[in-house]
């Protein structure tokens, strides 16, 4: 199947903001962020990673999917309700995503509406862009799940990296925005995250990108991505920081003018020898190395 839709699923601090860019860059596709945002913020007053203030191009896009108020409030719901099931002592921040108080038999519900409200943002992008190919960076395994048994319309990219360093850009994420992200919060999640990924991985219309593949092995795994597409490789591909797009969310990353794909590494120096221990559990050390990770190394 060629991808009309393409979700990403990580876990944050993994490598998805490289992933949806370079896939933007491409003459196809089109990058459309975490679309749970299009109801936590104002799209009138808000800021497009273009630059502008009232994107023309974001309020065309807004326009059509006004019409699916319920669907497109879904999405941030659902991606809420599954933030506070993973994690639900994290500290959040205002930029946090933000569920009503739930069960568990309300999940299932609020994961149709928000494949709907997907589908809905996915249409309306596809509308203004003209693009064949609309990639979504909402992130979390479970709506992933949910679009591979329902819909048929999508593909998944599913994008690991090395704990350690997740956990290393979690932490200093934290510290940029005043919250409090301790690595020991972090390990079940990440051994939740690898056990779930290797089922995932295994079925249709699912490809495992590694960040670190796409740093050392860039024309390689771009290479791997485009034929999972059914697209051609396009030199642009590269040079992704010109082709911003048009986002109402986007991380810093956007914003610089580093244009290489460069391995991010400094966990080796910003997380202490009593964190690095935190990744020598047995369990945690089997679940990456079933999908290419060896914690037992750099420690």
């Amino acid at each position: 199947m060629k991808a009309k839709n393409v979700f990403i699923a990580t876990l944050p601090r993994s490598g998805s903001t490289l992933v949806g860019m370079i896939l933007g860059a491409h003459s196809q596709i089109c990058h459309i962020g975490e679309s749970a945002y299009w109801s936590k913020m104002n799209v009138q007053a808000a800021k497009c990673c273009c630059g502008a203030i009232r994107c023309q191009t974001l309020l065309k896009i807004s326009s059509i999917i006004s019409a699916f108020p319920n669907e497109i409030e879904g999405i941030h719901t659902a991606c809420g309700m599954i933030d506070s099931m993973e994690e639900p002592d994290k500290v959040r921040h205002s930029l946090s995503l933000s569920a009503p108080i739930f069960s568990q038999d309300m999940l299932i519900p609020a994961l149709q509406m928000c494949r709907i409200g997907l589908e809905k943002i996915a249409d309306a992008t596809r509308t203004v862009f003209g693009k064949e190919i609309v990639v979504e960076n909402s992130k979390y395994l479970s709506i992933a799940e949910s679009l591979l048994d329902q819909n048929g319309n999508w593909k998944v990219i599913v994008v690991t990296r090395d704990p350690r360093g997740v956990a290393s850009c979690n932490k200093e994420a934290g510290e940029r925005k005043g919250v409090s992200r301790p690595v020991k919060d972090k390990i079940n999640l990440f051994l939740s995250f690898a056990n779930r990924a290797t089922k995932m991985i295994q079925r249709d219309n699912v490809l495992l990108v590694r960040y670190e593949d796409l740093c050392k092995n860039t024309f390689e795994t771009l290479g791997h991505m485009c034929q999972f597409l059914e697209v051609s490789f396009e030199e642009r591909m590269l040079e992704f920081k010109k082709y911003k797009g048009h986002l109402l969310m986007g991380n810093y990353m956007m914003h610089d003018s580093n244009q290489k794909v460069q391995e991010d590494l400094r966990w080796r120096n910003l997380l202490s020898q009593e964190e690095k221990r935190l990744f020598m559990r047995d369990d945690l050390i089997q679940a990456y190395a079933r999908i290419g990770y060896d914690l037992k190394t750099d420690f």
